[in-house]
């Protein structure tokens, strides 16, 4: 009985001090990997672990937003995803909205709303009121090296 309280013990202690801040979505994941690689390919490295990035997705009906990046103690880099949204979105645009959260989290961009001659925001990191965007297969490379570059 003694063996048996002192396993159930010591399973209680390694189970309180796993992190669970430190999840990410395995939806979202390949996006992650993707952002990682386009900053590689720029000569950025970009470690997740150390800037402690969280990703989910969470239903918030409530919520106009489609994904958002939080700062605080509790969670230091939490990107949250709409779920609503996300299943109505294609590929392209899934990217372009973790990229966008990923610009805030991990390269500390703040929103950037200047347009082109042409009223096309100059950046994915728009706040989305000022312009609209262009990001499309064409337009991508050159949206990615404003994102890392700027």
């Amino acid at each position: 009985m003694k063996r048996i309280t002192l396993l159930f013990l010591l399973v209680s202690l390694l189970l309180s001090c796993t992190k669970d801040n430190d999840i990410v979505d395995s939806t979202l994941q390949r996006y992650l990997d993707d952002f990682q690689d386009e900053a590689s390919k720029r000569g950025f490295k970009v470690n997740y672990e150390t800037k402690k990035i969280e990703a989910r997705l969470e239903l918030h009906d409530n919520n106009a937003n489609l994904g958002w990046c939080t700062y605080n103690s509790d969670r230091p880099n939490a990107i949250t995803i709409n779920s609503i949204y996300w299943d109505v979105l294609n590929a392209l645009e899934k990217e372009k909205l973790i990229f966008h959260e990923l610009g805030h989290c991990v390269l500390n961009r703040p929103h950037y709303d200047v347009t082109r001659t042409d009223g096309k925001c100059i950046s994915i990191m728009h706040s989305g009121q000022a312009c609209s965007d262009d990001y499309n297969e064409t337009s991508r490379s050159r949206y990615l090296d404003e994102l890392f570059f700027r």
